[in-house]
C-alpha cells in the first residue's frame, strides 16, 4: 500500500542571514532562554543521549545533531528530511531552553520519548530556535511512499498497561523509554503512537 507522505526539504546555512520565513502564517513562540553548544570533542568524553521535559517547559536535549534536533523540533523522522550537508548529521550539540515564566503558570505536556515532546507549543519554540540560531529554511513537500500498518495479530500481546501517568524510573523529567536491542523491542511508559514513531525509521 503506497500513500503520500510529508516530508521536509532543509538547508542549513552558515552564513548570518535575516530571519527565516517558514509555511506558518502567524509567528511562532519563542523560549525565553536558550543556550545551544556543541559537545565536548575529547575523545573518550561521557555523553548521555536523549530528551527530558521537566514541568514550567523546561527542555534539555543532549547529543543530538542538527538532523536529530529538526526531527525533535517537527516530530519527524530522518528519512522524512532532504537536503543538509554531512556535518549536520555528524556534528553533535547540547541544548537547554525554558519559556517565559507566568503567573499563573503554564502548563506544559512533560511526556516525551526519546527523540521528541508530545507538547506542541515546545515543539514550535524548537522550530523557532533553529530557524534563528541555525538560520535554518524548509519548505514541506510531499511524496508517494510505502506505508505500514501496526495491527495486533493473533499472539497475545507482551505489553501491560502503564501504573504511572509519567514514568519516575530515572527521576523528574523521564518520561518513557522504547528501544530496539537483541531482536526485541523494548518499552517503559510509552505510548502506541510513540512506539510507532521509533519503529517506522528500522522499516525505512
Amino acid at each position: 500500500m503506497r500513500r503520500t507522505a510529508i516530508l521536509f526539504a532543509l538547508f542549513c546555512l552558515l552564513t548570518p542571514i535575516a530571519r527565516a520565513q517558514t509555511a506558518s502564517p502567524t509567528p511562532l513562540p519563542q523560549f525565553d532562554v536558550a543556550t545551544i553548544k556543541p559537545i565536548d570533542p575529547t575523545p573518550g568524553a561521557m555523553h548521555m543521549v536523549g530528551i527530558r521535559v521537566y514541568p514550567g517547559g523546561r527542555v534539555t536535549i543532549t547529543t543530538f545533531p542538527l538532523k536529530g534536533l529538526i526531527c525533535a523540533a517537527f516530530e519527524v523522522n530522518y528519512w522524512q528530511i532532504k537536503g543538509g550537508d554531512a556535518w549536520t548529521e555528524k556534528q553533535m550539540y547540547d541544548l537547554e531552553a525554558k519559556p517565559v515564566q507566568t503567573d499563573p503558570a503554564i502548563t506544559y505536556d512533560v511526556r516525551h520519548s526519546n527523540n521528541t515532546t508530545s507538547d506542541e507549543r515546545l515543539r514550535q519554540m524548537l522550530q523557532a530556535l533553529l530557524i534563528e540560531r541555525f538560520q535554518l529554511k524548509f519548505h514541506r513537500d510531499t511524496a508517494t511512499g510505502q506505508v505500514f500498518l501496526l495491527e495486533k495479530s493473533g499472539k497475545a500481546m507482551p505489553m501491560t498497561p502503564s501504573k504511572e501517568a509519567y514514568a519516575k524510573m530515572y527521576g523528574e523529567g523521564y518520561s518513557g523509554d522504547v528501544g530496539f536491542a537483541g531482536n526485541r523491542w523494548v518499552m517503559y511508559n510509552t505510548t502506541m503512537p510513540q512506539f510507532a514513531n521509533l519503529a517506522s525509521n528500522f522499516l525505512q
